[in-house]
């Protein structure tokens, strides 16, 4: 799944975000989202140089705060910007209408945080979180769109490497992939086994040959 497939679900689940600049004190972080805060400097240093280049993700609560979807490492860098003086504390957000349920909100703080993913323990909470909302609610998924490819866009992999994350969630170990080539191990073996066998036929052929010369010419004949 392509980043533009992805953008297509966003706007499916939640489409049209209303832009606003919102005081940083009214933003509340969002307790679904459990990615890293790594790397707050070096956002920092960006923001301050460039500005803040992509808006905060927010839907407003019932008490009239805003709660974050998207730009939770954005958001600590800008409350550490506003309080050093370094900038104003009104900032660019994207206001959408709010969740309807806790899988729906889920599924778009994790659509927000796509393709940002770096180790493979990270990849692995998020395909077992994607896995349970998917039970939830089979509907967050198109119909005919296979899991590995929908969980794929999400953490920035192939449709095989996704079926290995998805394998390993549920205890499943080397389980062969539906219309998919068989594993690269296999295939290298495959193709020895082939040549292996090509070699064998050769030198039966050139045996047949060497014998059939030998023959007397009568024989040869019959």
């Amino acid at each position: 799944m392509s980043i533009t497939e992805l953008g297509n679900i966003k706007r499916k689940v939640n489409s049209r975000p209303k832009a606003k600049m919102i005081d940083i004190d009214e933003i509340t972080r969002n307790d679904l989202n459990h990615y890293k805060m790594n790397d707050i400097d070096e956002l920092k240093a960006s923001i301050s140089y460039y500005g803040l280049l992509k808006p905060l993700e927010v839907y407003q609560t019932e008490d009239g705060d805003f709660m974050l979807l998207g730009g939770h490492r954005r958001h600590l860098a800008l409350v550490d910007l506003v309080n050093e003086g370094t900038i104003e504390p009104e900032v660019s957000c994207l206001i959408y209408a709010k969740p309807t349920d806790e899988v729906t909100e889920k599924l778009q703080i994790h659509m927000s945080n796509a393709q940002r993913l770096e180790t493979n323990e990270e990849k692995q909470l998020v395909v077992n979180d994607l896995l349970e909302c998917l039970e939830k609610d089979p509907t967050i998924k198109e119909a005919g769109v296979l899991t590995r490819k929908w969980i794929g866009g999400f953490i920035g992999c192939s449709e095989r490497t996704a079926q290995k994350f998805i394998n390993i969630s549920k205890g499943i170990e080397d389980e062969p992939l539906n219309n998919e080539e068989k594993p690269e191990k296999e295939k290298k073996e495959k193709i020895k086994g082939t040549k292996d066998i090509v070699k064998i036929l050769e030198k039966t052929n050139q045996s047949i040959s060497d014998i059939f010369i030998g023959l007397p010419e009568e024989v040869k004949q019959c």
